[in-house]
């Protein structure tokens, strides 16, 4: 579990940047490539091998795409150059940043919403301030989310693993496909998961909420270590398949629950 590794990495980034209300890595050390700065950007899926974001306010949403060519788009034409998005292609990694290095102006985050579509086996990183994250689907190998307090949500997720993390947003996912671990960390926070398959699943909460449903046929073994939070189990211990929870909490509660069929999607 990364802690507050996420947190830090923000405040960081804020302090990098004169944008008063965003914050952006710098250009990565060793490379000259320049940034394509403007509201529309694109690139081959086969020639990108992992996607990090790095958003402060208004909402990111991601969109899975089976396409070759595949886009990165801003709603902000309105925007000054320097207040619009920076994409840093280095290597075989697109770097997605708020605004560029230079910037000093004070933005509106909530005038600016991020799209992007994403290709199958991609490894995703995002990292945001107060931006919420939201996706119909995805499919990747690898999750990676450092939020503050924006909320992420995911309607249909498959992935090999994933390692969540927030401060008082929200993490909501359904449908979730995980083949080897699941670990989400949050201070107030609320969970809400829906597991079609999870091995091992590892919360840590200080006064957030986690509610766990279990598709039918996925039993639990549930260990709960906490200071006054209360723990409902009523899934099977035994089964076919079994999601291992190791949860930790202050005051937080867990709920884990058997549930016989996923809602449909939109």
């Amino acid at each position: 579990m990364k802690h507050l590794r996420g947190l830090c990495l923000l405040l960081v980034l804020v302090l990098l940047t004169g944008c008063s209300a965003g914050g952006k890595a710098p250009q990565p050390e060793g490379t000259d490539a320049p940034a394509y700065r403007g509201v529309h950007f694109e690139y081959q899926a086969d020639q990108i091998r992992k996607i990090e974001i790095n958003w402060v306010g208004g909402l990111v949403e991601l969109e899975h795409s089976d396409q070759a060519t595949l886009s990165v788009a801003e709603n902000s034409q309105d925007l000054p150059a320097e207040q619009q998005m920076s994409c840093w292609l280095d290597g075989d990694e697109l770097k997605i940043d708020f605004c560029a290095p230079t910037c000093t102006a004070s933005i509106d985050a909530t005038r600016k919403s991020l799209l992007v579509q994403l290709p199958a086996g991609i490894e995703l990183e995002v990292n945001t301030v107060s931006a919420d994250v939201g996706a119909a689907e995805l499919k990747i190998q690898t999750l990676e989310a450092d939020l503050t307090s924006g909320s992420l949500s995911v309607d249909a997720l498959t992935a090999h693993d994933a390692d969540l993390e927030t401060v008082s947003g929200n993490i909501d996912l359904k449908n979730a496909a995980i083949d080897k671990k699941l670990d989400i960390g949050t201070t107030s926070g609320s969970i809400t998961l829906l597991l079609r398959q999870c091995p091992e699943l590892e919360l840590n909460a200080v006064s957030g909420s986690a509610g766990v449903s279990l598709l039918e046929g996925l039993a639990a073994q549930v260990d709960f270590s906490t200071t006054s939070g209360r723990l409902d189990n009523t899934a099977p211990a035994d089964g076919a398949e079994v999601c291992r929870i190791d949860a930790e909490s202050v005051s937080g509660g867990l709920t884990v629950r058997p549930v016989s069929a996923l809602p449909a999607m939109d």
